[in-house]
């Protein structure tokens, strides 16, 4: 009862079996008016999807005097039942149904004599059944002590969430750090359906950041220590897309103020490298009465992540801000005059460490045509250096000043398109020496740099024969890690610029902790690295030693998999100094592990954990039965849910769990059960997994070695006895109730002579007839695909195809 209460609004029915809610109205209308009842208090005319949700409805609708709309309709166009909700329609009919005479919409039946669908004409006045989504959560703790980002979702997101929510997201970062969380998208039903962001775990009004509701846009907020509080809350009715919300840890760093005629600024450890996270405030006050001039002489940061963004005057807000600066090429010298004597910067900067341009040059002693110098560096890992900025310039300048042979560099002129372009592809900046009539194709299509002169416009580059030797400048990415140190219960990364390739140098350490009493499972997919060289390795616990190493992947390949035994995971990606590939991604989730639970001898049951109740997360169960020596095992799965694409149970033909064994892999709330399989031999085994999502009750499966006749009267004579022939009443009576509860019916020593056409026991005793009667047959057709209208197939009653007679078709 409380978890009905929770689950669904007052005076709605929840139902494990569907894990739905359901309402019964009190008044009549036609069917169309019962649907729009149902959606204007949040929900539909009842679908019926599973055969549990029909004894649910059953039940609920036992004993109304007036059958109620369900939401299934007869749909011209297609000449097919559907139900309103578009999940796929299965019948649940009724005796005689169904009888379109009576109409194309559906009520449901329920009395002593009959209980499902029943057609009705749709402009009766009947009572509705109503349908919606339990309100289930995905919130809970997010972050840790080490969590550095991450993202969390409305439910059921990119879908609509769910009525009558009122969910938590609790984010905790490291400490000395805040958390910046930007909401986007955000399309929630305005006013009634809305997001509370608290500054700590304490929601209370003074701790209010900030309350979103509607379509806003992208909405960023920040905290003022280390913890985080998001409040989802839906009315009843009208639900919508939702929204996904990136969160972020900073590291709190306090405000620079500087007062004056004059002074400078850096970002923070400059000259070396700022951190990683970082958030840095720089507010100016200069002489009252004078307005205050900016000038930057050097700017290289990661564009697009890391940046410094400049206000007019000291409130950084849109409306004042003035600049938002990123990236290495084309920004410095730059200069700003403000409106009065004071200015305020805001520099910050992503999970990437960078130094200045993160490029790693070379230049040769030896010397090369300028073909031969591009093979060369391609050799090394390079390419032949471009020059993309002023810095660069200056600094190729000073590691050539010595040179007495001006070096090749990455520039060329294309005749096809009558210009200069860099090789590596980017965007060519002239810096030609000056007053020597650079550029002169006279001089050849290719370019050298020149280093003599202390005048920068004495320093640059000039024309030569690509057919001249001279030595080479190469140059490479530096070897760029993006940190990844998170707590979680699932998660994805990649080697660094993915899907692009990787960078030479590199060796990067992602480190996963995954809930207490969990295991972590990854899978690589795809993989493509450097055949024998470059490897990923995984390990067990933080520490890369011989003895933690799980597995290594050291070529291009297919998916690969491990698995740890405890909570923590280490993975190391190493690069030498040539060759690169696209790189992989990897997916890791939290598993629970247990014990694999092993049956032995000639029948048995296997259940999903805690059934019938529902199963737990991260579930990872194996299974493993070892039947009686020289018979054939057969299973059945009589009940079956799990959440779709979600949760899943793998079947394999023998002990070992791998594809080539694999018969069947379960997952859904419908259409699953029943399943029977007989396998190749005595022993199969099986998986059951779970994600971090929706439970189900899971499923229910029984086993039996499984004999053609000759083979069971065999085994009988093996163990003693005989296929059992049964003589008397007692006897009848004893077998029927000690088989009574299998689904498999089992051998008996009875055959038919066909010479004489006559049945007899096979231990010699006098035949006894004891043919059941009172029995009636159910048949399941699964799967079903035929030519619409055309092919078809009639089921009748008896052995006569009248259409008195006639069942189904």
């Amino acid at each position: 009862v409380s978890c009905a209460q929770k689950l669904c609004p007052d005076d709605w029915i929840f139902s494990n079996a569907s894990h739905q809610c359901y309402y019964l109205s009190s008044r009549g209308s036609s069917w169309s008016e019962a649907e729009y009842f149902c959606n204007n208090i949040g929900g539909d005319l009842a679908s019926i999807r599973i055969s549990d949700e029909n004894n649910f409805v059953n039940n609920i609708t036992s004993g109304m005097l007036i059958p109620p709309w369900i939401g299934v309709y007869y749909n011209q166009s297609t000449n097919s039942w559907k139900n309103i909700d578009g999940i796929t329609f299965i019948s649940y009919w009724a005796k005689g149904e169904p009888n379109r005479l009576n109409g194309d919409c559906i009520t449901y039946h329920s009395t002593a004599d009959t209980h499902g669908m029943a057609c009705t004409q749709c402009y009766d006045i009947q009572p509705a059944l109503c349908k919606q989504a339990a309100a289930t959560c995905n919130g809970g703790n997010f972050g840790g002590s080490t969590a550095r980002k991450g993202t969390i979702t409305s439910p059921n997101y990119p879908n609509n969430y769910y009525n009558n929510l009122d969910c938590q997201y609790m984010i905790t970062s490291p400490n000395g750090t805040y958390i910046t969380i930007t909401f986007d998208p955000f399309i929630v039903e305005n006013t009634y359906d809305y997001v509370v962001i608290f500054d700590g775990f304490e929601n209370s009004t003074s701790k209010q950041i900030a309350k979103i509701t509607g379509t806003p846009g992208r909405k960023q907020y920040e905290t003022t220590g280390n913890q985080l509080l998001v409040w989802f809350h839906s009315d009843y009715i009208v639900n919508k897309q939702g929204w996904s919300a990136a969160w972020e840890a900073k590291t709190i760093m306090p405000p620079i103020y500087q007062n004056g005629s004059s002074g400078e600024l850096t970002s923070p450890l400059y000259p070396a490298d700022y951190p990683s996270w970082s958030e840095q405030l720089y507010f100016v006050t200069a002489t009252p009465g004078f307005q205050v001039q900016l000038a930057f002489d050097y700017f290289q940061v990661e564009k697009n992540y890391d940046g410094l963004q400049v206000f007019d005057g000291l409130v950084q807000t849109p409306q004042f801000q003035v600049a938002n600066l990123t990236g290495t090429t084309g920004i410095a010298p730059w200069n700003y005059t403000f409106s009065n004597n004071t200015f305020s910067l805001r520099f910050f900067s992503d999970g990437i460490i960078h130094n200045g341009t993160s490029n790693c040059y070379t230049v040769t002693t030896n010397s090369y045509t300028f073909n031969d110098g591009m093979n060369y560096c391609a050799s090394i890992g390079g390419t032949l250096a471009s020059i993309t900025a002023a810095s660069d310039r200056t600094f190729i300048s000073n590691v050539t000043l010595n040179n007495l042979l001006p070096p090749f560099i990455g520039v060329t002129y294309n005749a096809t398109a009558n210009k200069w372009t860099n090789i590596d592809g980017t965007s060519f900046i002239s810096y030609w020496v000056s007053g020597q009539g650079e550029p002169n194709l006279a001089n050849g299509n290719c370019a050298v740099f020149k280093s003599v002169g202390t005048l920068s416009t004495q320093q640059g580059f000039e024309t030569a024969p690509c057919y001249d030797t001279q030595p080479v400048v190469c140059k490479q990415h530096g070897a760029v890690c993006v940190p990844y140190n998170v707590t979680a219960n699932n998660g994805t990364f990649t080697s660094p610029n993915y899907p692009n390739y990787y960078y030479n140098n590199l060796n990067c350490f992602y480190y996963i902790t995954s809930p207490a009493g969990t295991y972590v499972a990854i899978n690589f997919d795809p993989v493509l690295v450097e055949f024998g060289i470059d490897t990923i390795s995984v390990y067990e616990g933080f520490q890369n030693s011989t003895g933690a190493l799980i597995g290594k992947i050291s070529s291009s390949t297919s998916p690969r998999s491990f698995e740890s035994v405890g909570n923590q995971m280490l993975v190391w990606f190493h690069t030498d100094a040539s060759i690169v590939k696209q790189g992989w991604s990897a997916f890791w989730t939290a598993k629970r592990g247990n014990a694999t639970i092993v049956e032995y001898g000639s029948n048995g049951q296997l259940n999903s954990p805690n059934y019938p109740s529902s199963y737990n997360n991260f579930l990872e169960q194996s299974y493993l039965v070892n039947a009686t020596d020289q018979f054939k095992v057969q299973a059945t799965i009589v009940d079956f849910k799990t959440q779709a694409n979600r949760d899943y149970l793998f079947i394999y033909d023998g002990a070992n769990m791998t594809n080539d064994n694999l018969v069947a892999n379960l997952s859904g709330l419908t259409g699953v059960a029943p399943w029977t399989h007989t396998f190749s031999s005595n022993i199969f085994s099986m998986r059951f997994t779970s994600d971090a999502s929706l439970q189900y009750s899971g499923w229910n499966l029984t086993w039996t070695i499984s004999f053609s006749a000759d083979d069971a009267q065999a085994y009988c004579n093996s163990i003693g006895g005989d296929l059992a022939s049964i003589y008397g009443y007692y006897e009848r009576d004893f077998v029927m109730n000690f088989t009574m509860d299998m689904i498999v019916m089992p051998w008996i020593g009875l055959r038919r002579n066909l010479t004489s056409n006559s049945w007899y026991n096979l231990d010699g005793t006098s035949f006894l007839s004891w043919w059941s009667s009172g029995l009636y047959i159910t048949i399941y057709f699964d799967p079903y695909l035929v030519e619409f209208g055309f092919d078809r197939i009639r089921v009748y009653e008896g052995k006569g195809n009248s259409s008195d007679n006639l069942i189904g078709e």
